[in-house]
């Protein structure tokens, strides 16, 4: 997956693998990787629960009603590579200070610290203000089960800050790759921004063109991309959206016709016109 180059360092923390640094885009975040649940978050206010750091919008916040130790665990679907995490927050003694990042085989732990970071106390100190972004990427390690875990705050009543954002790349893209023969083209893939599995799929054949000159890749990659393609977009429903002409003279060609299904459906469909 990596040339020796590329592995300076290969450590175990159970099943988690830390490599060597890296420094990939920002993931887009899904409010699926998280629940407001006692299995997924240690404390929230019942108006402000931890999904709120993933929903995109920086004037919502987590609020934790502790001075300390509080936690949620992200369950990101598929191994990925974490290079990097933004921290949104503001200028309050309520904005979180130290902070792990820890990792684990499985959602239930046992859970090892990857790296310690500490947040200062920036931004503005009105919390309808945008939020101010800090980037910590010191580390690189990958792992699908993911805990953020607050220490403490700027000596603030309780904590509360507005959201978080990896930087980092699905594995399943990496492995694609390697499996078209392509391993040596992964860092250039991800730093074009293709660094989740639904943006590997939406590839159109004019950008496979242009990312691959192996037509052998090239052809592999593409039946790659269809078969994701019908696994993530299945076809459940196929209707006419304009309806074929039912009777015309032979020889004359049928005006356009076409179907519709779900979003994203991209299996062949064949038409057939029966013969007397």
């Amino acid at each position: 997956m990596f040339s020796n180059t590329d592995m300076l360092e290969f450590s175990e923390i159970n099943s988690t693998v830390m490599i060597a640094t890296k420094n990939y885009p920002e993931l887009p975040n899904d409010m699926n990787w998280t629940k407001n649940e006692p299995m997924y978050c240690s404390s929230c206010t019942e108006r402000n629960p931890n999904t709120q750091i993933l929903d995109g919008n920086l004037s919502t916040f987590w609020v934790i009603p502790v001075l300390h130790d509080a936690w949620t665990i992200l369950d990101l679907h598929s191994e990925h590579i974490i290079s990097g995490i933004t921290i949104f927050g503001w200028k309050s003694p309520q904005m979180i200070k130290t902070f792990y990042l820890q990792c684990s085989s499985s959602i239930n732990g046992p859970w090892k610290n990857v790296t310690t970071q500490t947040c200062e106390c920036l931004g503005s100190t009105d919390p309808k203000a945008p939020a101010f972004p800090q980037t910590f990427s010191n580390f690189t390690f990958r792992s699908q089960y993911i805990r953020l875990y607050i220490v403490d705050n700027h000596a603030g009543s309780y904590i509360c800050f507005q959201g978080i954002q990896f930087h980092g790349a699905d594995c399943q893209v990496i492995n694609a790759l390697t499996q078209c023969g392509l391993q040596t083209e992964v860092e250039s893939f991800i730093s074009k921004g293709i660094n989740t599995w639904k943006k590997f799929l939406n590839l159109s054949l004019q950008q496979v063109d242009e990312l691959v000159l192996d037509s052998e890749s090239k052809s592999k990659l593409w039946e790659l991309i269809y078969i994701g393609r019908n696994k993530m977009y299945p076809m459940k429903t196929l209707s006419w959206l304009v309806p074929p002409l039912t009777v015309t003279s032979a020889g004359e060609t049928l005006p356009d016709f076409s179907v519709q299904s779900e979003p994203g459906v991209s299996e062949l469909v064949q038409v057939y016109i029966p013969s007397k």
